[in-house]
């Protein structure tokens, strides 16, 4: 067996979507002849905003060691000044801009969740008495990067870091035009990410258009090692016949995204129409007031059932659940696919993405045959109309998708692929 470190700021049971992909890793490497152990920060699992995110978590170490994987969960740390910023607005309001600038200029980025401040004593305490054959850096956080230096000076290990975003994904917008203070930052984490990736063995990203980034910053080999849905726990799951016609967004929708085709399409459809025959739900949009309020705005009350961030389970029982599952795909800017599109797919549940993006995301619900995207109003209740008669007549819809181009995208057969690229890499 190889010994493999997986350094992960995220891991469960956090509850945000980046703890997915190191678990797969977690749970699925021993099938491939690899041993996995990964370094995490303590996580209540109670955690629905980002403001819980932040909150220090000083419980003493804790190893679990699981019939898998093992895992050592360690004390989550912020810089001091931090803190004190956090509990003094004035204080912050006077010196917080000059001092992240201050700390991006020395390249510590993102230090109120400081995975560097965090690991680093572990991490060379850990690599003292553990040999390992690669090393797995999983950002974000970009700080997190700052331990490959330390990686590579304790250890003989291959050095693999993994990108499940960038510092900053409207990078990949078609029409890129930052403002001066954006361009500042741009050139900041460039800058230092050119020197954390200098030694790296390899490097994998979640989709195509990061390499085109990230080449630019780093001469290692670089692979996609795409997001997934975990199909074991969908095999767990048991779909309710609904009594209702249910529309569902599961997860978050970002105040940069456009929602108008969905909620104005979604006003309209819903004209003359009864609330006992039709329930629409955003779970997990209320975790963004802003964007909870935009929907509670337009969508009628009687309609609508919409909640905060909910348990893994909850969310994919909400996605198996539902009739129709809808997002706003980020039209103009390249390759962003979210997790939640790999559990829609997976969910038999007809997929209508209003926007569409014209890139990743319609190619993804193409190609898996689960839906399609459209791009304005009439397209968007005209589809909605249809779908929603054929439940009248019927009592639910058909399942769709092509399972054979689904199952590639399950969380398992990723992590075989990423297990595949460590086995060539440590030979």
């Amino acid at each position: 067996m190889k010994n493999v470190l997986i350094l992960s700021y995220y891991f469960p049971p956090c509850n945000g979507a980046p703890s997915w992909r190191p678990y797969s890793w977690a749970k699925n490497f021993h099938r491939y002849g690899i041993n996995p152990f990964v370094i995490t920060r303590h996580w209540t699992g109670n955690e629905n905003t980002w403001e819980d995110f932040l909150v220090e978590n000083l419980n003493e170490q804790k190893l679990e060691v699981h019939e898998d994987y093992s895992v050592l969960y360690v004390p989550s740390k912020i810089l001091k000044f931090n803190v004190l910023l956090n509990k003094n607005k004035l204080l912050a309001k006077l010196f917080g801009n000059i001092y992240f600038i201050l700390l991006g200029l020395i390249g510590r980025f993102n230090t109120e969740v400081d995975a560097y401040l965090s690991f680093k004593v572990v991490l060379i305490d850990h690599l003292k008495v553990n040999k390992y054959d690669a090393i797995i850096i999983s950002s974000p956080p970009s700080n997190i990067l700052q331990l490959v230096k330390i990686a590579k000076r304790n250890s003989d290990a291959k050095i693999i870091v993994d990108y499940r975003d960038l510092w900053n994904n409207l990078i990949l917008t078609l029409d890129y035009k930052p403002d001066l203070k954006q361009r500042v930052w741009d050139f900041l984490y460039q800058f230092y990410y050119r020197i954390w990736l200098k030694n790296v063995d390899l490097v994998t990203v979640i989709i195509e258009p990061f390499k085109d980034i990230i080449g630019k910053l780093s001469g290692a080999p670089m692979k996609v090692v795409f997001n997934g849905f975990e199909s074991q726990v969908f095999n767990g799951l048991t779909k309710s016949r609904n009594k209702k016609f249910t529309f569902s967004v599961v997860g978050n929708i970002y105040p940069q995204q456009n929602t108008d085709i969905l909620l104005n399409g979604l006003d309209k459809f819903l004209e003359g129409k009864s609330s006992d025959k039709i329930d629409v739900k955003f779970i997990g949009a209320e975790a963004l007031p802003e964007v909870a309020n935009r929907v509670k705005a337009v969508i009628p009350t009687e309609f609508l059932t919409i909640t905060g961030r909910v348990s893994k389970q909850m969310a994919l029982q909400e996605t198996l659940d539902a009739d129709v599952l809808s997002y706003c795909g980020w039209k103009g800017v390249k390759g962003i696919v979210s997790t939640k599109a790999f559990d829609y797919i997976a969910s038999g549940n007809y997929v209508l993405i209003a926007p569409g993006d014209d890139d990743a995301l319609d190619n993804l619900i193409l190609e898996c045959e689960c839906g399609i995207s459209v791009n304005s109003v009439e397209e968007f209740v005209s589809k909605m109309e249809e779908l929603y008669s054929y439940w009248l007549l019927n009592g639910e819809l058909k399942k769709v998708g092509n399972r054979e181009k689904i199952e590639f995208y399950s969380r398992e057969n990723q992590a075989h692929i990423m297990a595949n690229y460590i086995n060539e890499l440590v030979g």
